[in-house]
């Protein structure tokens, strides 16, 4: 049995008490696929704080339309990106 086999079967037998438990269905980690699945099981935010921005950004924006957004990102080349999308997504929010 491998590591991380091992590693998820400890991880599930600590958060089964909770009703949930981890399934490895894909190699990779597909944040639409995710937050599809959070939606699903009626996750829906009111606000995100999205650090970062570049990264992911759209996804959440596909998955979680009318959801109030806080968008952070310490470079300079975000701004037009954050800009964009502020108007498209958030209202027309203002980036100083």
């Amino acid at each position: 049995m491998s590591i991380w086999s091992q590693i998820s079967r400890y991880l599930n037998q600590l958060i089964a008490p909770l009703g949930i438990r981890l399934i490895n269905r894909q190699s990779s980690l597909d944040w639409d696929v995710c937050l599809k699945r959070f939606k699903g099981l009626g996750f829906n935010p009111t606000t995100v704080i999205d650090i970062g921005v570049a990264q992911g950004t759209l996804v959440l924006y596909r998955n979680f339309p009318d959801t109030y957004y806080i968008l952070i990102d310490p470079l300079r080349e975000a701004v037009p990106f954050m800009k964009t999308h502020c108007q498209r997504f958030a209202g027309g929010g203002g980036i100083p």
